[in-house]
């Protein structure tokens, strides 16, 4: 697989979009097609690819970034690694320190609507020992 190489700065920094999501997407769903047709059984010396160590999550931004836009601190961004930009939905977070995290794109489980009106009961089912019958929303 060919190794996005972005060029160091503030400018590789890019807001992480619907449209960056679609695009991992579309990423993926062409490496699972390739893949597809072309089977093989033994990798033998190909050597698989593996995350930068200088972007690990919970490690400073590396100094060749340079300084942060106020704008681009605490919003999610495209992710600067390549192991992960390449074919995993991901994207990081900023904070004022440069400290990198990372967070999946994909959904969370939803166990009822965001807009229920049973939002007073969820808190007493989730914290009440005794069996409370869960409400519906109507």
């Amino acid at each position: 697989m060919a190794t996005l190489l972005l060029p160091p700065g503030p400018d590789t920094l890019r807001r992480f979009t619907r449209e960056s999501l679609a695009a991992i997407e579309q990423r993926i769903a062409e490496e699972q097609a390739k893949n597809a047709k072309e089977y093989q059984e033994d990798l033998g010396d190909v050597e698989q690819p593996k995350p930068r160590a200088d972007l690990e999550a919970g490690k400073q931004l590396p100094r060749i970034f340079g300084d942060i836009p106020s704008g681009l601190v605490g919003v999610p961004l495209d992710d600067i690694d390549s192991f992960y930009f390449n074919n995993r939905r991901t994207f990081i977070v900023l904070n004022k320190g440069k400290a990198i995290f990372r967070f999946s794109a994909t959904s969370a489980l939803r166990m009822r609507p965001a807009a229920c009106g049973s939002k007073n009961h969820s808190g007493a089912i989730s914290s009440h020992h005794s069996s409370v019958p869960h409400p519906t929303c109507r």
